[in-house]
């Protein structure tokens, strides 16, 4: 896969780590970074975003303060499926259940160790269509399309 790795100043301090470890699983990689206080995290992973609807990349992981900024921003563009995670539980819930391709991390209340081990159950689970899930997820998508929740 082609993972689009999105960050600003604060998450600087994971990013390269959590490239690396995308590296090491086989997968290969493009930074979309802040690059100054008028370009911000909301920039960058709509800039990412376009990318992944084009199909130029597969998934972004995203890092900044929280990751609940950014996972509000990408859950507004169409397409564009989001979880914030803080352990590697939440990253395997969000993959199997709800096929997130968005993944928001947070640098501040995260040490890389547990980054790495979020992304790395992140990317390495797949989407099951499990029948309450898919239930819900069609419900998002008619959201996204409509505005009302129908299926």
């Amino acid at each position: 896969m082609k993972i689009a790795i999105a960050y600003n100043n604060t998450g600087a301090r994971i990013a390269e780590g959590i490239n690396g470890l995308v590296i090491q699983l086989g997968h290969s990689s493009t930074f979309y970074k802040v690059a100054d206080d008028e370009f911000g995290c909301t920039d960058v992973l709509y800039e990412a975003g376009l990318e992944l609807l084009s199909n130029n990349v597969d998934r972004i992981i995203i890092i900044c303060g929280s990751g609940i900024n950014t996972s509000m921003i990408a859950n507004k563009i169409k397409g564009l499926y989001a979880a914030v995670c803080y352990e590697a539980l939440e990253a395997h819930i969000a993959r199997e259940d709800y096929d997130t391709n968005v993944l928001c991390l947070s640098d501040s209340w995260l040490d890389p160790q547990t980054a790495h081990a979020i992304v790395k159950e992140w990317l390495g689970t797949q989407f099951e269509h499990k029948n309450r899930c898919d239930r819900a997820l069609r419900k998002i998508k008619s959201i996204e399309d409509s505005g009302y929740p129908q299926g």
